[in-house]
């Protein structure tokens, strides 16, 4: 098993300064480079912290049979690819190890399918599950299989009864809206899915209540392929939005990258927003404003609650909602006069 030391000298720093990152204090002592190659090296060395001397210290009893976490990705067919949950999948692993807790296998929505056909596939009853994104009934035979060692992560509002963690996609939808909505905008676009998508019902929803005709309405992968193709529909639409809301960073993303090639100035002639606040919204041209997920809550709250679930701490379906937050960055603007063109 790989030592502190082990870590430390994979990530260049001192010993102490991975201590104090496993056990939440990162951000007084180290920048996000920093923290970024430290956790890099613990998943590269299954550093597992050795929670044994940890009880010790605090005067604690020996201690429990090692718990396990793993991670399904509900909506993804390969999980490397997505960058949202890819960053939510590492919060939730960061707090399983200050836990003290072993890293489990990450299952995306085709291992889903393939697992519950396995009879043979049984998790031991110190192996929870962390369910990132709204999932469906294809996925209940894998999740079935964990019993009620199960908390899932959304930001679509699921009717069930184990432990959900929710960042609310409607009112996300709504902060979003709202700040386009002050900023002048009356022509709004939807870039993203639409089927069972609760951010676009919320677009739907906001534009009604301000008085407003939803669209033009641009159905779209939400990935930046999605966005980067929805970009020739956007400029050809009879009636051009003055800004667009995209369901996520990775479809504004494309997006970005299309209206640029294109030739259309953002937020000049175009306004883009969406939501998320994936680490790739910081490196957009213009830099994006979009409303924040809070990732490391979300996670550290998911991993929290499972732990109390398998140790017997409640027994009622636990619903904890998170607040989101708009980040104003550099892609909206005021709509100019002659920015409602027509194709």
């Amino acid at each position: 098993m790989a030592t502190l030391k082990e870590v430390a000298r994979l990530a260049g720093v001192s010993a102490s300064t991975v201590s104090r990152i496993i056990n939440g204090k990162g951000e007084k002592c180290a920048g996000a480079a920093v923290q970024k190659r430290v956790w890099d090296a613990v998943r590269a060395t299954g550093y597992v912290p050795n929670q044994e001397a940890k009880r010790l210290k605090e005067g604690g009893g020996a201690p429990k049979e090692a718990i396990t976490v793993s991670c399904l990705f509900a909506r993804a067919e390969d999980y490397k690819e997505d960058s949202f949950f890819n960053a939510l999948a590492a919060c939730v692993e960061e707090e399983v190890l200050r836990q003290g807790c072993r890293l489990g296998l990450r299952y995306s929505h085709k291992d889903a399918q393939r697992l519950c056909r396995e009879e043979a596939f049984a998790p031991g009853r110190t192996e929870g599950l962390v369910v990132l994104g709204k999932s469906g009934p294809d996925c209940e035979g894998l999740i079935g299989r964990f019993r009620k060692r199960v908390v899932h992560i959304t930001l679509n509002q699921m009717e069930i009864r184990r432990d959900h963690i929710v960042c609310d996609g409607w009112h996300a939808a709504e902060m979003a809206l709202q700040y386009l909505y002050e900023a002048g905008h009356r022509v709004i676009g939807y870039v993203g899915e639409t089927e069972k998508e609760i951010r676009y019902r919320g677009y739907r929803a906001f534009m009604l209540d301000v008085g407003l005709t939803p669209g033009p309405i641009f159905p779209a992968a939400m990935n930046p392929a999605g966005g980067h193709r929805a970009v020739e529909r956007i400029l050809a639409a009879k009636t051009r939005p003055t800004a667009l809301f995209c369901a996520n960073d990775a479809t504004a993303q494309g997006v970005l990258r299309g209206l640029a090639e294109a030739g259309v100035a953002v937020p000049a002639q175009m306004s883009v927003i969406s939501i998320d606040n994936i680490p790739e919204a910081e490196q957009t041209k213009p830099l994006l404003t979009t409303v924040k997920v809070p990732f490391r809550d979300l996670g550290s709250f998911a991993v929290k609650t499972l732990l109390d679930r398998i140790d017997h701490g409640h027994t009622v379906p636990l619903n904890i909602f998170m607040p989101c937050e708009l980040v104003v960055r550099q892609s909206v603007a005021a709509p100019r006069s002659d920015a409602n063109m027509g194709g």
